[in-house]
């Protein structure tokens, strides 16, 4: 009867892991590294079957095993449960995996557990636990009167460098070598980008126009072509129509990949890396980057400024990451700004009706056009701020250990319905006709690691969105849910079933 109860015992503890086990992150995990889960299933068969072959063998094992998963089981049902640490400092929310996993498949996890725990509260991604502020204020200001206490994440990027992307870095390297980029994204380094800007959208627009007018088609090429021809032109001074710009786009193909934050980038990556190296420093040798020159880019001027640039691996490397990681982003926010032109054609009425009238208007269509950019990054751009907390920290009543991350969740700050009226829906009209909450946003990042090329991004999405209700007519032909990548640390992305049609007006 004894060996009945105790095998009754482990396996009511064990049904909790196995729950977890089936959560659709870790099938997801699973179908995209078969190899990894192949050993992951070899390794749980092999301790099952040894702990069965020695339990049936031996009633002290038997014993021992039952009481080591129920003494397991017990610690991570505690650490799970929401008051856990609170005689600490610690703030609620749980701890569990099962809930790490939660906060991938859903979207609104963050903005749920506010709501529950308050402003401020803890959960975990997988074996790291994180300190969540869901204040935009709060959050901003204890990074900007404590910058000591945080540092940057790591970055699975980061080992292609030395001394890391720049975004990544900290202190004093991450000063200098911002300010070695700072140069090219100037205004008037962007102007000499924007014709370029401009002939890309229209050709790309047109050539999807013809293919989606006849049938449903996937945006994804285009966006793609246009975010990469746009950031390869200012970041490196490059046209689409050189005959340079197809030989790099199968070269970033290669660094177009999730990439993870712990393993190191795998050989094809550092092997097109290394590659696109010796691109550059030809780009560079043999472009005219005097200060009369019409093609200025981040390159060009990094280039006027200190003559031994080529020389720095770091600064070159970075010049390599500026343009896979722009891409990357920039094309997350085209793929919003096209889904929410062809869900709100109310919105691009009201644009073609406002470009039509005299220039006396008070709200011009290039206004209208901003304010609609700028809703889209309320509503999908960057989701959050991470920090690596450094020493221990007091916010108010809780404490944030050294070691744990923070996230600032910027998503859910932006659907504050205190700074934002009807947060849940759509209404460009907010940035339009009241200018000041564009203070409320923060879709850029924050502090001295703010993105240096918000101007590039809301230009390029300004004139995609600007061509195509001024130009066509969109619709959604088919769609699903948002989805990400599988990752904590992942912008949400519209789903890849969505097809789009497009027909050109006039």
């Amino acid at each position: 009867m004894e060996q009945y109860a105790e095998v009754a015992l482990l396996v009511l503890v064990t049904v909790p892991g196995l729950r977890v086990l089936l959560k659709s992150p870790v099938r997801r995990e699973a179908h995209a590294q078969p190899v990894l889960a192949a050993v992951a299933l070899l390794v749980i068969g092999a301790v099952v079957i040894a702990g069965v072959w020695a339990m049936r063998h031996s009633d002290g094992a038997r014993r021992a095993v039952v009481v080591s998963a129920t003494v397991v089981a017990l610690l991570f049902w505690i650490r799970a449960r929401p008051m856990f640490g609170h005689a600490r400092g610690l703030p609620p929310g749980s701890l569990g995996l099962a809930r790490s996993l939660d906060a991938i498949t859903d979207e609104d996890f963050y903005a749920k557990a506010a709501t529950q725990w308050g402003q401020v509260f803890k959960m975990s991604q997988f074996h790291r636990p994180v300190v969540c502020i869901a204040d935009l204020a709060t959050g901003q200001e204890l990074l900007d009167t404590q910058p000591d206490a945080f540092v940057q994440t790591a970055w699975g990027f980061n080992p292609l460098v030395p001394g890391g992307y720049v975004e990544f870095m900290d202190g004093d390297l991450h000063a200098r070598t911002r300010q070695r980029f700072a140069g090219g994204f100037r205004e008037d380094v962007l102007s000499d980008s924007r014709a370029n800007i401009v002939a890309v959208i229209r050709r790309e627009l047109a050539s999807f126009g013809q293919t989606a007018n006849s049938r449903e088609a996937s945006p994804e090429a285009m966006l793609d072509h246009i975010a990469f021809a746009c950031v390869l032109r200012i970041v490196l001074g490059v046209e689409s129509s050189d005959p340079r710009a197809a030989t790099l786009a199968q070269l970033f193909a290669a660094l177009d990949r999730s990439v993870d934050t712990v393993l190191p980038p795998p050989s094809s990556v550092r092997s097109a890396f290394r590659e696109i190296v010796h691109h550059v420093s030809g780009i560079a040798r043999a472009s005219d980057s005097g200060p009369d020159s019409k093609g200025r880019s981040v390159l060009s001027e990094a280039m006027r400024d200190d003559a031994g640039f080529l020389d720095d691996p770091t600064l070159v490397g970075n010049l390599v990451l500026m343009v896979s990681n722009g891409r990357d982003i920039l094309r997350g926010v085209l793929r919003w700004a096209l889904k929410m032109i062809a869900e709100h054609d109310q919105w691009v009425r009201d644009l073609r009706a406002v470009a039509a009238e005299t220039p006396a208007s008070t709200i011009t269509s290039d206004t209208l056009t901003n304010a609609f950019v700028l809703e889209v990054l309320r509503t999908h751009g960057s989701p959050y701020v991470y920090r690596v907390v450094a020493r221990t920290v007091w916010l108010g009543p809780f404490r944030i250990p050294k070691g744990w991350l923070l996230r600032l969740c910027v998503r859910e700050a932006h659907h504050s319905a205190a700074k934002f009226p009807e947060p849940a829906r759509f209404n460009p009209g907010r940035f339009a006709a009241h200018g000041q909450q564009q203070a409320a946003l923060c879709p850029f990042g924050h502090g001295p690691h703010a993105c240096l090329a918000d101007q590039l991004t809301i230009y390029v999405a300004t004139t995609l969105v600007r061509e195509l209700a001024l130009g066509f007519d969109t619709r959604i032909v088919n769609d699903g849910q948002p989805e990400n990548r599988n990752r904590h640390w992942q912008f949400w992305r519209p789903s890849r079933q969505l097809r789009i049609g497009l027909r050109a007006i006039g």
